[in-house]
């Protein structure tokens, strides 16, 4: 047996979902969860986008958007240790850096 998986062996899959199969209703409904979650985010990036931003400028931030707790970092690996400490079990934070653009990205 091979040591790897061909995508086209998996029964129900399409390329575009990646590793998914068939969306449930509960899929779908995580899927719009989540998505509000990210729209709550980007909400609690802006409050605090003109506090952050002169000092901040090309930072990382991480935002839990149901707390609204933040954290900054200006090195990425640093960024993702700290991420593993202090949000150890949460999976919906928005990753933003702060860009001298003006655009936000998400992580």
């Amino acid at each position: 047996m091979d040591d790897y998986c061909c995508l086209s062996t998996i029964p129900n899959l399409t390329v575009s979902q990646g590793l998914t199969s068939r969306q449930t209703p509960h899929d779908l409904e995580l899927e719009k969860e989540l998505e509000r979650k990210h729209e709550r985010s980007l909400e609690r990036l802006e409050k605090l986008r003109e506090r952050l931003e002169p000092r901040y400028l090309d930072w990382y931030i991480a935002i839990d958007p149901d707390s609204g707790v933040y954290m900054i970092e200006p090195d990425l690996m640093e960024f993702y240790r700290k991420i593993n400490i202090y949000f150890p079990k949460t999976l919906d934070l928005g990753l933003y850096r702060l860009n001298p653009s003006r655009y936000i990205g998400k992580i």
